[in-house]
């Protein structure tokens, strides 16, 4: 009698998450049998065709490859066997009940009858399951023998060594000074020969590079101004005119409109030259080139100076000078002397140099 049991594959993501997954079917499931696989295409197409052989025979080849096919060679998966603790059919359970809340971890392949569970627990353990399942070809056995004690193995499939790196090579490549100071290599010395030119490092002589075109002296050289000239520290060279001298006729613009007419009899007071002649200051006088400057009278000396302040002062006409001090015709009440004098204190005497009064009191006699 077969077994009660189921086949699940952990697929891809779900691989790295066996131990959530038995977690969540230890209730219901116990673990029979579980495996690590990896199927490489296309040494284990005959193994990946008898797994999902049951699939192929009902979807067809073509949709039950293209649906399962790129999940169990895309990476290692895990192949678990539970048995169902209940009389119920394991794989009706595990497909109606646990399938759907399972795939939050990764793809999950589930045996959809308990005979083509036995048949793939038969094919990924023959030491357990050759007594009691069916078995296939010769050719199939030999083959799953093959894949599963490949895939059993941890790690990634080692290929052969390739040959560029396992033989020498034919050509190698010339040692610099500096690669060969790196490697300890001693360099032989060269002793070129005396008649020969010592070669470059291709071992092919050199010929003769002409002067490009662009770094010739320029046949037509230009020619130099002022500026170029001082750089240079070269003297100008005065080069004579060879046209005679320019004659200008004087154009006549009477009959130009807006044009310096001799019409114009209007004279403008701004523009007509001074009534009277500025005096000149010594900024001025020293800006014309023409007038010499005026020897200045020798200051008078401090006491005649000091003499002189005290006089009468010389009255000056200033009636001639425009905005100058006019006489006003109109007497101003705050121009005039006051009627009456002012109380003088000790303060304002001392500034009028006028000596002080000195009352005595009449309480002070007493």
């Amino acid at each position: 009698m077969a077994q009660n049991i189921v086949t699940v594959a952990l697929l891809e993501d779900a691989a790295a998450s066996t131990s959530a997954v038995l977690d969540a079917l230890v209730g219901a499931f116990s673990l029979v049998e579980h495996t690590m696989l990896r199927i490489t295409l296309p040494d284990d197409d005959a193994m990946l065709r008898a797994l999902l052989a049951h699939e192929i025979a009902t979807l067809g080849e073509a949709a039950a490859l293209v649906r399962w096919a790129p999940g169990f060679t895309a990476a290692p998966f895990t192949v678990l066997v539970l048995a169902l603790t209940s009389n119920d059919d394991a794989c009706k359970v595990f497909l109606t009940q646990y399938a759907s809340s399972l795939k939050k971890f990764g793809p999950i392949y589930a045996s959809p009858t308990r005979d083509v569970a036995q048949m793939q627990r038969a094919l990924l353990f023959p030491a357990i399951g050759s007594g009691s399942s069916e078995a296939g070809t010769s050719s199939s056995a030999s083959t799953r023998a093959t894949s599963v004690s490949r895939a059993s193995q941890p790690g990634f499939k080692a290929r052969a060594v390739p040959s560029s790196v396992s033989s020498k090579p034919t050509i190698e490549p010339r040692l610099s000074r500096a690669a060969a100071l790196r490697m300890g290599i001693p360099l032989p010395t060269r002793t070129p020969s005396p008649t020969k030119t010592p070669a470059p490092a291709s071992g092919m002589p050199k010929r003769t590079v002409p002067t490009p075109s662009s770094l010739r002296t320029p046949t037509i050289a230009p020619r130099l101004n002022k500026a170029a000239l001082a750089r240079q520290n070269q003297p100008g060279q005065a080069r004579p005119s060879t046209a005679g001298e320019r004659v200008r006729s004087e154009v006549d613009f009477s009959r130009t409109p807006g044009h310096k007419r001799a019409s114009l009899s209007t004279s403008v007071a701004s523009t007509a030259p001074p009534a009277i002649v500025p005096r000149q200051t010594r900024a001025s006088l020293s800006r014309l080139s023409t007038h010499q400057p005026a020897v200045s009278p020798a200051r008078p000396q401090a006491h005649v100076r000091s003499m002189s302040v005290g006089g009468p002062r010389a009255q000056l006409d200033f009636s001639s000078t425009p905005g100058h001090k006019r006489a006003l015709p109109v007497v101003i009440a705050s121009l005039k002397p006051p009627t009456m004098v002012p109380r003088q204190n000790r303060a304002s005497l001392a500034r009028t140099s006028a000596p002080p009064q000195h009352t005595e009191s009449p309480m002070r006699r007493m």
